[in-house]
């Protein structure tokens, strides 16, 4: 297991990886830009560090660039801001901030879904857990921590850079499509203070890029993804007026309507 953190302008504010415990932390590295290298040394000393090219510092070619030079079968990407909660026995499915035993378990979790011959997978985001009563789900949005087979997106030329954002959508698309269905874990989940915060995507990611890649994702899934305007009270708020063009997609009508891989796994979409 592989655990990348690409980040950018976020040198002092290392959340996921601060909330990592020790014993993940020597299968984690924080892909960081070339010329920030100094700056992520001085503020993280002890970290694994993967210096980026300029040329793929923007978050889908760093994921491409992550995954053509993954040196582990069983790859997992983190947004740089998370952080994470977890579900317990006897309490109706309420939320709890993770412990580090959880937490390990949650990506040892990842992992062996990884080995079982699932090729994607997540954990649910935290906003949106208490719809599933259940464990797991398939076919689902995955997002923030994101786990693949990297062999199999190679061998499909299954691909990050197709669009400037909203790039780990169209990996799941491509991959559902596929017949790949994917497993979201909601016993454990993701979530990060606001979304567009100073640093990393934010850099770049204007009113005008996030419509423009909201229809190049409908283009690339016209069957799918539908481009509407979204109003927000919580993340995203301060940004674009409280609007912004984005997508509606209908994951397992995309997995439903592919000609599945069935000899990879057949059986209930939840458990």
């Amino acid at each position: 297991m592989l655990i990348w953190i690409p980040s950018r302008d976020r040198a002092d504010k290392q959340i996921a990886y601060n909330n990592l415990p020790d014993s993940l932390k020597p299968y984690t590295y924080i892909a960081c830009p070339e010329a920030q290298v100094d700056a992520y040394r001085e503020h993280n000393p002890t970290a694994n560090l993967f210096p980026v090219p300029g040329e793929h510092e923007r978050i889908a070619k760093k994921r491409q660039y992550l995954l053509e030079h993954s040196t582990d079968n069983n790859i997992i990407y983190l947004d740089d801001d998370v952080g994470f909660n977890a579900r317990r026995e006897g309490t109706a499915h309420q939320l709890f901030m993770a412990t580090d035993e959880e937490k390990t378990a949650a990506f040892l979790l990842l992992n062996s879904w990884l080995d079982e011959g699932i090729v994607h997978c997540s954990l649910s985001s935290r906003e949106g857990n208490n719809w599933c009563k259940l464990d797991w789900t398939e076919a689902h949005r995955c997002v923030r921590a994101l786990a693949y087979r990297r062999d199999v997106l190679m061998k499909e030329g299954v691909r990050f850079d197709r669009n400037e954002l909203m790039e780990d959508y169209d990996v799941c698309l491509q991959l559902l499509e596929l017949g790949y269905p994917n497993r979201v874990s909601y016993r454990y989940c993701s979530g990060q203070p606001t979304s567009n915060t100073a640093g990393g995507c934010s850099t770049y990611r204007t009113k005008e890029l996030q419509e423009q890649c909201s229809n190049r994702l409908a283009e690339l899934h016209p069957k799918f993804v539908r481009v509407c305007e979204k109003k927000t009270k919580g993340a995203w708020k301060n940004e674009f007026d409280g609007v912004r063009i984005d997508v509606r997609v209908a994951w397992k009508k995309a997995y439903t309507s592919s000609k599945p891989q069935r000899d990879v796994i057949d059986g209930p979409m939840s458990k």
